[in-house]
């Protein structure tokens, strides 16, 4: 089941948007670009994470951002999301390593940070 969402659901400030008591999108913008600090959408499944997603990009476009980059976990559900979103990894070793992930269902935690920077452009 997918909740339809309208604006006045969110709650919005100048670096997080939440919805309810338990999901929220955190972010800063800065300049030309913008950066998702974090994301949490509970009960998942329900297509909250989407709507904070698309609320920031509203918010980012209306401020004058190109670019959001996304520093996400090396897990194939984090990863499955924000591609899903339209992010992509900057160069193809990264976007070759972030499809391994996808597909094979499994976490990657080689890398010391434990993320990876996505980026969509707008």
């Amino acid at each position: 089941m997918v909740i339809e969402f309208e604006d006045t659901d969110f709650e919005v400030s100048d670096w997080a948007i939440s919805y309810g008591c338990c999901s929220a999108l955190e972010y800063e913008i800065d300049g030309d670009s913008a950066t998702v600090h974090s994301i949490n959408a509970q009960p998942s499944g329900y297509g909250i994470g989407r709507a904070l997603c698309r609320k920031f990009e509203k918010i980012a476009v209306d401020a004058g951002c190109e670019i959001i980059f996304v520093p996400a976990s090396l897990s194939s559900e984090a990863l499955g999301f924000w591609t899903a979103m339209g992010y992509d990894a900057e160069n193809k070793r990264d976007c070759r390593r972030v499809k391994r992930i996808i597909e094979h269902g499994c976490n990657s935690y080689a890398d010391p940070q434990g993320v990876i920077v996505l980026e969509k452009k707008l």
